[in-house]
């Protein structure tokens, strides 16, 4: 047997004990986070796992230094060194591109995760084959006392219905199926330099089911630094650009085929309604009038000039008055306690 054959079956048993692929994005950590982190890769009771990551600040010595002792000590790491500051998203997306795991692990260059963190998700998601994606509990650590982040939502229709409202995970403890089915969807877009995992999740919820551990498998770090409080502003912006993509994709689950403008008015509400009742299925028209309230209710909210992605939560979810006992009454403070009249445009 040849040397290069030798070396390409090799790489093929190589390949083939990858179950997971970690994806982790350096920048300016201080060394101490970093090397936590790290290390707490590297130390998982689950070990069959490469570590991609993805050096975006070329510039700096230390860093450099640092990943490269990593990588002579354990050679599961693989770093790509980035020729200029290319930005989290893109960086990730360079890191996803060489990914051989089975599913891809998201980890931050400041966290650290718990010792059996990858066995437990590795094992959820083998229990759960529908579901596409699964994040986990986490404690915060750094400014002020640790608080544990056990609020996140665990059950798959849970999550969907509650998606208007908030990203569904913490992101460095995404945990994602990287199966042909999905693997088109496991792509950070570009157009988001913030709130780019809330987008992800999107897309991934237009594949499959989404579940959370109810577990803290993960130390998540605040700090003043984060991305999240330096530029607030535009993680607020982007968000809301997701939040709207969501509402589009709500409606299209309705079977409204139709992208939601920006200036919405009473002939829009109509065309709907009508498009609707003309391309529903004769076995759906026994919905058609729930469908069609739903509808409504969608598209009004959004021609308020202002709103809270809560009180969508409301409209879009928690009605349950078109169903026997009819609770009209709920229906009428929900809305007295959400809705303002002067909110409303003038045609309505």
């Amino acid at each position: 047997m040849g040397y290069q054959t030798w070396k390409k079956i090799k790489s093929k048993m190589i390949q083939e004990t990858i179950e997971i692929s970690v994806l982790m994005c350096v920048y300016d950590e201080p060394e101490d986070w970093l090397r936590q982190s790290i290390d707490s890769v590297l130390n998982q009771s689950f070990d069959k796992f490469e570590f991609i990551i993805v050096n975006d600040n070329p510039k700096s010595a230390l860093i450099d230094k640092i990943l490269n002792h990593y990588k002579r000590k354990d050679n599961r790491i693989i770093i790509l060194n980035n020729e200029c500051n290319l930005g989290l998203t893109k960086s990730l997306n360079k890191g996803l591109k060489i990914a051989k795991g089975k599913y891809i692990a998201r980890m931050d260059a400041d966290d650290i995760s718990f010792k059996n963190r990858f066995e437990r998700q590795y094992d959820y998601m083998m229990s759960n084959p529908s579901i596409v994606a699964c994040g986990a509990w986490a404690e915060t650590i750094g400014l002020g006392k640790k608080i544990n982040k056990t609020h996140l939502l665990t059950d798959s229709k849970d999550i969907h219905d509650s998606f208007v409202l908030y990203a569904p995970f913490i992101h460095p403890t995404l945990f994602i199926r990287n199966s042909t089915l999905v693997r088109n969807s496991i792509n950070y877009d570009e157009s988001f330099k913030r709130a780019q995992d809330y987008k992800l999740a999107l897309d991934l919820m237009k594949v499959g089911k989404l579940g959370n551990i109810p577990h803290i498998l993960l130390q998540y770090r605040i700090s003043i630094n984060q991305v999240t409080n330096i530029h607030s502003s535009d993680q607020v912006k982007s968000a809301s650009r997701v939040r709207r993509l969501t509402i589009v994709h709500f409606l299209k689950e309705l079977g409204v085929q139709s992208d939601v403008p920006f200036s919405i008015n009473i002939d829009y509400i109509n065309w709907l309604i009508s498009i609707e009742s003309k391309t529903m299925d004769i076995s759906l028209r026994k919905d058609s009038v729930e469908r069609r309230f739903n509808t409504i209710r969608m598209i009004s909210y959004l021609s308020l000039k202002r709103y809270s992605f809560r009180s969508l939560f409301h409209f879009l979810f928690s009605f349950d008055y078109l169903k026997y006992p009819y609770n009209f009454k709920r229906f009428l403070v929900v809305l007295i306690k959400h809705v303002k009249p002067n909110q409303w445009q003038k045609y309505l």
